[in-house]
């Protein structure tokens, strides 16, 4: 599945309140990286799924493991320096974060 974005957007449809509540649901650190970040999410925010996209809008392999209960680790240490978005579904939407792999 391939996206087509410009800037970290949550998807349309969901009131500026929620949208704030959404971008401030999770945290990703350290960022830019290595390849390995780690996100915590907060338990309103639980994900139905996550996908990491490159800048050409394509899914890229990423080996996301879930650590303990909203803690997570994405390993993208095999794919080329760059900028990538991570894509988070919840109940209430998709947020995107910009990944910077260095």
């Amino acid at each position: 599945q391939d996206y087509d974005f410009i800037l970290d957007e949550i998807t349309a449809g969901i009131t500026t309140g929620l949208v704030k509540e959404m971008s401030e649901a999770f945290v990703l650190y350290p960022n830019p990286s290595d390849g390995i970040f780690r996100m915590r999410m907060n338990q309103q925010a639980a994900a139905s799924g996550m996908e990491v996209i490159n800048m050409l809008g394509q899914k890229v392999q990423a080996g996301i493991q879930k650590i303990s209960e909203g803690e997570w680790q994405l390993n993208l240490s095999g794919q080329p320096k760059g900028v990538y978005k991570l894509m988070v579904r919840t109940a209430q939407g998709t947020v995107s974060q910009t990944l910077m792999v260095k």
